[in-house]
């Protein structure tokens, strides 16, 4: 937890730091392939040098090359519709660092929030993406 705490934090002094010079660098591209390569949009990878970018990268499932994403944020807990247990090694992991939650978002599971509970409620995994709640409201 320390470490990934350590990078949220540096990537918001990063951000912080270089956004408004970086913008600057922006306006003042001449071309669009010049644009494209300070993109990280463009071609997402941890090696972007857009402010902040490293730590948008951990959310992607892939990188730009399509090869998986080594990101930790980045987990399914439903396969088939059906819900999957966290690793226990992960879950006492997320326990020893004072989580006891993961929200999980962009994965609809129906029309209601779903909470799934692990090893005897350590960790609970609580899905709230009720995309199809539209339709049994119609």
């Amino acid at each position: 937890m320390q470490a990934i705490n350590g990078f949220l934090a540096s990537e918001l002094k990063d951000y912080e730091e270089s956004f408004y010079s970086y913008q600057e660098q922006l306006k003042n591209t001449s071309s669009w392939e010049e644009l494209k390569e300070l993109l990280w949009d463009s071609k997402g990878d941890y090696e972007s040098p857009q402010p902040g970018s490293r730590l948008a990268q951990c959310g992607m499932g892939m990188k730009y090359d399509k090869s998986p994403n080594p990101g930790t944020t980045y987990a399914s807990y439903l396969s088939n519709g059906k819900p999957v247990r966290i690793n226990e090694d992960v879950a006492n992991w997320l326990h020893r660092g004072g989580l006891n939650k993961v929200i999980v978002g962009h994965q609809p599971n129906g029309d209601t929030p779903l909470i799934i509970d692990h090893l005897n409620v350590v960790v609970s995994v609580c899905f709230a993406f009720c995309y199809f709640l539209l339709d049994s409201l119609i």
